[in-house]
This record gives structure tokens, sequence and C-alpha cells, in this order.
């Protein structure tokens, strides 16, 4: 997978700091001038793999958060990874767990998940 961070407005946007959005209410009070992108297409500042990952993106401070899945020495892995958000840029990685998908679905433990 291959997530896409595109530039939508002259002005840099608000943080996105949390799954669903800043109140976790799927909205934002920032308004996109350009509606029609079929028209007019957003710039596309950078993109960077993101195998496997279980996650959104989350937007803060001027860098862009997910996880991924990564071998670690041999052992399939879960990592959180921070990009610049100008650049695309790795800024850092952490190691959080061995890579589970019990279940045919992420490990979330909610019932029913399949990812």
């Amino acid at each position: 997978m291959i997530s896409t961070l595109v530039f939508c407005s002259s002005v840099l946007a608000e943080d996105w700091p949390q799954y669903h959005g800043t109140n976790s209410d799927r909205t934002t009070q920032e308004k996109i001038a350009n509606t029609d992108w079929q028209q007019k297409k957003p710039k596309q500042l950078w993109d960077a793999k993101t195998p496997t990952g279980f996650s959104s993106m989350i937007l803060a401070n001027g860098a862009a958060y997910t996880t991924i899945s990564e071998e670690i020495d041999g052992i399939p892995s879960e990592v959180c990874v921070s990009f610049d958000a100008e650049t695309g840029e790795t800024r850092w990685k952490a190691n959080l767990d061995i890579w589970r998908v019990d279940h045919g679905g992420g490990n979330a433990g909610a019932p029913n998940n399949k990812g």
C-alpha cells in the first residue's frame, strides 16, 4: 500500500491528531475551496510505502504518523512510523509489537474484527 499526502490549500491544514479528527466526530471546521478535483487535481506532495498497516494517518505538529508491518530481525512486526509532513522523509520508526492478524484481521480485540 502507498499513502499519499496531497496539498489542498495554500494554508497549512489543521492538525488531525486522532482517528476521526480532533473531536472524534469525523468533522473539521476547515473549508476546501476547490471541491471539483476532477477539473483541478490537488498537488501531490509526496508518497510513501505503508505496507499492511491497520491504521489511519494522524497529522500533528508538521508530521504524519501511521502504523505499518515490517520485518525486524526476521520477525513480522507492527511499527509506528513518523514522516515529515512537508517532504515525506521518514523521521523515525518505533517497533510496537509482533505483527498479529488473529482471526483474519487486525488485533484490535473488537468482536467480529476482520481488519
